[in-house]
């Protein structure tokens, strides 16, 4: 258990797992690049990508590379949980600030073993979890005097945090003429993985505050 919390806490696991985001942008080219027609990032959501079939009636061939995006999508869940319990195992942000982003994570990963053709209300939810929480957390991440990350990441995480509430909120009213419904949807994910990547490159070389004592008279000299 031990060894599990240092490893944790130290820089490089929320860098490995901040940068593991980049998979899913990677993913999202690769197949909407092969998809059997035209696909619009502003047009058409994200889940569509994840689909052996698609349109109104679910007969149209989308791209065959879809799993490419599915595994990329729990990969990057599963990353964010890591990156939250990381940064909480530093003490790097406030342990509520860390659940609900683990709790993102955890809806990312959901809608990617779930997909619309699987289950649409659970993949529905699972990344409403993720475009409601993860703006929130990187939100109050970026805004709270308890983190302990460079001031600049943290200001840029509060602003697109603040952005991927608003269009969270804009998505949901279906006020999308702006961006398009696609664009809209991917304002609110995109905030969550790209205030992920500058926060864990960021915080690269901060030194964790964690100190587990391995012993018995470690414990003791440890006590006031």
């Amino acid at each position: 258990m031990t060894r599990i919390l240092t490893a944790l806490a130290g820089p490089r696991t929320a860098l490995v797992a901040a940068l593991t985001t980049l998979c899913f942008f990677a993913a999202e080219w690769v197949v909407s690049a092969t998809w059997r027609g035209h696909y619009s990032y502003r047009e058409d959501r994200i889940g569509p990508l994840g689909v052996a079939f698609c349109g109104t009636e679910g007969t149209w061939p989308c791209s065959a590379l879809y799993p490419v995006l599915n595994i990329a999508t729990v990969l990057t869940g599963l990353a964010i949980i890591t990156l939250a319990l990381s940064w909480m195992a530093a003490r790097s942000v406030a342990a509520t600030h860390g659940v609900l982003l683990a709790a993102a994570g955890a809806g990312f990963a959901v809608s990617g073993i779930f997909t619309e053709q699987v289950s649409y209300p659970t993949y529905a939810t699972g990344l409403a979890v993720f475009t409601v929480l993860g703006p929130i957390a990187m939100l109050l991440i970026g805004a709270s005097n308890t983190t302990r990350l460079p001031a600049s990441a943290k200001l840029f995480a509060a602003v697109v945090g603040l952005l991927g509430i608003i269009a969270r909120f804009a998505y949901t009213g279906h006020f999308v003429t702006l961006l398009g419904s696609g664009g809209t949807e991917r304002v609110a994910v995109y905030s969550v993985l790209i205030a992920a990547i500058v926060l864990g490159v960021s915080g690269r070389h901060a030194r964790t505050e964690v100190t587990i004592p391995e012993s018995p008279a470690e414990l003791e000299a440890a006590e006031p």
